[in-house]
């Protein structure tokens, strides 16, 4: 039976894998519609190659003159009556409302969107356990297919792992804009790859894995791993580890959340031994990292600490790369931010998007704007 797929984000990295994924699958899989925030020759190219499904602009302040292209939030929801599967990859938390609303009305939700999860795991972590959401970002793909060998209880911890992005063993002291966003290994947009080299998309991801698997921050491990092959690991309680290793191509965690349980052919050569018999891991240093650290601390807090960690995040990034900041400067300016927001151990909807506006708005005025 062919399922109808919606993507939320389909201009980014990840949107344009999940319509890929529908391109090779014709039998399989159909655009039921698709989302971009401001990029109209995108949004008309993937019109043209799918003229039946539904195109919108999020972005409201813009002129698109485009009458085969709806504009505004609200029809996401048209998107979601006429899915079975949604691929939530737009950037930052505006899609929340429409991702509880899918999970509610029991699609599948493959989400990629990791600040919805950081920011509001605590109010819908038990929406995030039902079994029609699957985890798109690599990390939390491997770990979602690493436990379906045991039960939760079995679990003894989890490991999620990073390539160390192009600082690993190199000085960032006078790291210019270029250095930064040359990732050796992943390409992505530059906001990700910035936090790539703090290693913040990583802390970012281990608060994710927290609710997505109701596992307690002492549970969870982090490895830098610069080949970038294996991307989790889990321990159980009998000794045994289970560990998940592919490509790094984001189109198969997208694939698998499309066809889960099933598994189809792609183009994609498999793991060879001679790669794995090269692999290396190592614990990251906190010094060389201390974004890391921090999110362990957040983590540990709760709360809306993660809710003004993702709002730090995104106009500090935003600093940087506007030239307004050192690379070296931006764990500072995360850490007097959370020092500055009032905390609020059991948060509201409303807080925790009050939360993140004051956390941008205290980047903006005081720091680097």
């Amino acid at each position: 039976m062919l399922k109808r797929v919606g993507i939320i984000g389909s201009t980014g990295t990840v949107g344009g894998k999940g319509l890929r994924v529908i391109k090779n699958n014709p039998h399989r899989f159909s655009l039921s519609g698709f989302t971009g925030h401001s990029n109209i020759k995108e949004i008309l190219k993937i019109k043209s190659q799918f003229p039946d499904a539904i195109a919108v602009i999020t972005n409201e302040e813009i002129n698109i003159n485009e009458k085969d292209v709806k504009q505004g939030y609200k029809y996401i929801n048209d998107i979601i009556e006429q899915s079975d599967i949604l691929l939530f990859s737009a950037s930052g938390t505006e899609t929340v409302d429409y991702v509880l609303t899918a999970i509610k009305e029991q699609r599948r939700v493959a989400l990629s969107t990791k600040e919805i999860v950081v920011a509001y795991g605590e109010i819908f972590k038990n929406e995030l356990s039902k079994k029609n959401v699957i985890p798109v970002d690599s990390e939390h793909s491997a770990i979602f297919q690493t436990l379906l060998a045991g039960r939760h209880h079995d679990i003894e911890k989890i490991v999620l792992t990073a390539s160390g992005g192009p600082f690993r063993n190199k000085d960032y002291s006078n790291a210019s804009i270029e250095d930064v966003l040359a990732h050796p290994i992943w390409n992505m947009g530059d906001k990700i790859t910035v936090d790539s080299a703090t290693l913040m998309n990583k802390t970012l991801e281990v608060i994710e894995a927290s609710y997505l698997f109701n596992v307690d921050s002492k549970d969870i491990d982090v490895y830098i791993h610069p080949q970038s092959v294996v991307h989790g690991i889990t321990y159980f309680k009998d000794g045994s580890l289970i560990m998940h290793a592919s490509q790094p191509d984001m189109l198969l965690p997208v694939q698998y959340a499309f066809t889960y349980p099933e598994r189809i052919k792609t183009a994609i050569e498999p793991i060879s031994i001679e790669v794995l018999n090269s692999m290396s891991f190592e614990k990251p240093d906190f010094k060389r990292f201390p974004c890391l650290k921090l999110g362990y601390e957040v983590l540990e807090k709760k709360g809306n600490m993660p809710a003004a960690l993702i709002g730090a995040d995104e106009n500090v990034v935003a600093c940087f790369l506007k030239g307004r900041i050192k690379f070296k400067d931006i764990f500072s300016y995360l850490e007097k931010t959370l020092n500055k927001i009032p905390f609020v151990p059991e948060p509201d909807a409303y807080q925790i998007k009050k939360t993140m506006e004051e956390a941008k708005r205290f980047i903006k005025e005081e720091l680097c704007f």
